[in-house]
């Protein structure tokens, strides 16, 4: 089972546990991470010498930026597009990036599985995952980018694209099937629950209009995983 451990503002750290680090997880990751890391500068270490190239190439530069897509996290360091670091994440079955508040919190030993650890500002963040990679340069996100899907909880997720390739006029059983491959593809809906794909599926089928528009496509991945992070909140 995964473990997260996440450090609000204003109040005490807190855990939670899954059976896998998914899509809508790791996009509350990356939301906490902006509040508590992003525009801060860091010491970087590798606890258990398997990120040490990586901590050594982000130690003491600004922590710009950070992103989800999917299971995937990039986290971007270097004031500028010129000095640049891209590390890229995956959780895999159980990882965490936890957030301790040196004044407020007991701050762990660095376990076995602890690859990253950045302190500085009263802050020590622990990153324990299955994959952890680094680049200079964005070369690493762009090559990882266009291999993964659309994520329909980002703002630049494209029906569009998606919709120029459906069989919009056929029938609704052929609709439906089309719907289910779709939102099954790992390559055009990138890795999101998949219980929350079901549940786009069965709207779809309630439906009692043959027509499927544009408009109603786009927003059946939004409106589903939305469904899915109330269901589901972390």
């Amino acid at each position: 089972r995964a473990l997260l451990l996440f450090t609000c503002p204003n109040r005490a750290s807190f855990t939670l546990t899954s059976s896998m680090v998914e899509g809508h997880s790791v996009h509350r990751v990356a939301a906490f991470h902006r509040q508590r890391l992003v525009g801060k500068a860091f010491t970087a270490t590798s606890p258990n010498g398997r990120f040490t190239a990586g901590a050594a190439a982000i130690d003491g530069k600004i922590f710009h930026s950070i992103e989800a897509v999917g299971k995937n996290l990039f986290a971007f360091f270097g004031s500028n597009e010129h000095d640049r670091v891209t590390i890229h994440v995956h959780f895999g079955m159980s990882g965490a990036w936890a957030v301790f508040d040196e004044n407020d919190d007991e701050i762990p030993e660095p376990s076995k599985t602890n690859r990253l650890r950045l302190q500085g500002h009263g802050l020590v963040a622990d990153l324990s995952a299955m994959t952890v990679n680094w680049s200079n340069g964005m070369n690493l996100y762009q090559e990882k980018r266009a291999k993964l899907g659309h994520d329909p909880l980002r703002n630049d997720a494209n029906p569009e694209s998606l919709w120029t390739k459906s069989p919009h006029r056929k029938s609704r059983l052929e609709l439906s099937l089309w719907i289910k491959v779709t939102l099954l593809d790992q390559e055009t809906f990138t890795e999101q629950k998949y219980f929350l794909k079901l549940v786009c599926i069965l709207m779809f089928q309630v439906t009692n209009s043959n027509a499927l528009s544009l408009t109603r496509f786009g927003n059946i991945p939004a409106s589903c995983f939305s469904a899915g992070t109330r269901l589901d909140p972390f």
